[in-house]
Parts: structure tokens; C-alpha cells; sequence
């Protein structure tokens, strides 16, 4: 499989690989259970905004974006429900989607921002996929380039 050019982003959901181009929306889904790679173009991204971190949880794929809402840096989440390939908008978090890490505790998914913010992704039959701010972690900003679960989550 090869994809031209940077700024690609890619992430396993069940038996699929996808594979997102984060600043021109384009999203393209690979099923590596064949030989060679068979690839499918969906449903573009339904924002402008610029795609910063991606992740799974469940069926779910979750795409967070960058955006600037009346000064101030916000984190847009999307969500794509793979089995029925549609798009919600989720929630919008207070601080920067950049520099942002998810990381697993078991089969739990946590997000950690730059600014020190811990949210737990739940999902629930009534509300569907939601986040927990779990604490804030530091205040500031740090430049981090990952995330390791040892042994205690807080």
C-alpha cells in the first residue's frame, strides 16, 4: 500500500484499516484480510477542520480536530460509526487538539491534551459516545510525545 505525499493518519477498526489525509478530508478504508490491500474511497470527512488525532474505541472511529472558536483554542470531535458509515459531531474541548495522545487502560480509552486534560470515552445505550473530563493532569501547555499507562490510573 503506498499513499503519496504527508500528513496521513491511520488507525485499525475491527478487521479494516483507515486511513485519513488530515487536511484534505479524504478518508479511504483497506481490508487487509486479502492478498494485496483492496481499497475503498468513503464518505469524506465533514469538516474543513484540519484532522489532528485519531483513534478507535469499539466500532467507533474518532477524529479530533483543531479549531479556533472567538479566540480561543478549541478541540472539535468527530465520531464515525463504521458499521453504519456516518458521521456525528461529538463534543467540542476546551484547549488545543494538538499535540493530543489516547492511550488504553484494558478495553477503556483515555485522551490526554497538551493541557493537561484526562477525559475517560464512555459509551452508553441512552447517550451513545460521550466524554469524562477524569482530572486535569497539569496546567500549561507541554510539548509531549506519548503516553505510557504504568500501573494506577489517579
Amino acid at each position: 500500500m503506498e499513499l503519496p505525499g504527508h500528513g496521513w493518519l491511520g488507525v485499525a477498526v475491527e478487521e479494516f484499516i483507515y486511513v485519513f489525509h488530515s487536511s484534505n478530508q479524504q478518508i479511504q478504508r483497506f481490508d487487509p484480510r486479502f492478498g494485496n490491500c483492496i481499497l475503498e474511497n468513503l464518505i469524506n470527512f465533514p469538516s474543513q477542520d484540519k484532522i489532528e488525532h485519531i483513534c478507535s474505541f469499539d466500532f467507533f472511529l474518532l477524529a479530533f480536530c483543531f479549531e479556533i472558536i472567538q479566540g480561543v483554542d478549541k478541540t472539535a470531535l468527530h465520531c464515525l460509526d463504521t458499521r453504519s458509515q456516518t458521521w456525528t459531531r461529538l463534543d467540542c474541548l476546551e484547549g488545543s487538539a494538538k499535540n493530543m495522545h489516547s492511550f488504553r487502560k484494558e478495553k477503556q480509552l483515555y485522551i490526554l491534551q497538551a493541557n493537561g486534560n484526562l477525559w475517560e470515552v464512555n459509551r452508553d445505550e441512552i447517550n451513545g459516545l460521550h466524554l469524562k473530563l477524569v482530572e486535569v493532569l497539569w496546567q500549561g501547555t507541554s510539548n509531549m510525545f506519548g503516553v505510557t499507562y504504568i500501573d494506577e490510573l489517579l
